[in-house]
């Protein structure tokens, strides 16, 4: 009802949105983490679970211990985690919820474009936010994995559906 907007990323409070969806009590929420996290040390994510138990008294069990990096390699296991959000503990008769947290990551199993934009800039996919304009190589190798990280998260669902006969491939 006020006479004006207020629009904000949300970097001051929370960068990935969870806590607000939390908060409304969402049942699937789909967090897409392309904070630059070189070191995988999940800052943006704990940041959001530790607001959500501590605000709004609802844990997150999410297990990201997949995603780290393969001993002796600069590969990935995993490009994202799927936990439990415990509705079921605040709200009498609450129903879990589930969050989907995806974050770029390179596994090996990248097309050749990716792959090789990797080896030619090592800090990608988590280079500086600070250069807002991308070059089409850049663009597209980050379209490009962007596009394998959904396919290969959403492969199981897809085919799970499918099998079902409620969905389509990916």
């Amino acid at each position: 009802e006020a006479n004006y907007i207020y629009l904000s990323d949300g970097g001051h409070f929370e960068n990935l949105g969870i806590y607000e969806l939390v908060r409304r009590r969402c049942r699937l929420i789909v967090a897409v983490d392309v904070g630059s996290d070189k070191r995988l040390a999940f800052e943006d994510l704990g940041n959001a679970i530790r607001k959500c138990g501590t605000d709004l008294h609802i844990g997150i069990d999410l297990n990201v211990s997949q995603m780290a990096l393969k001993a002796g390699t600069d590969l990935c296991g995993a490009s994202c985690a799927a936990g439990t959000i415990r509705y079921s503990h605040v709200d009498k008769d609450g129903v879990d919820g589930t969050l989907l947290y995806i974050k770029p990551a390179i596994l090996g199993t990248e097309n050749a474009d990716v792959l090789n934009y990797r080896k030619a800039h090592p800090d990608y996919p988590h280079q500086s936010t600070a250069d807002q304009w991308f070059d089409e190589a850049q663009f597209e190798s980050y379209r490009a994995l962007g596009y394998h990280i959904t396919k290969t998260a959403l492969a199981k669902a897809a085919a799970a559906s499918a099998k079902a006969g409620g969905g389509h491939d990916v």
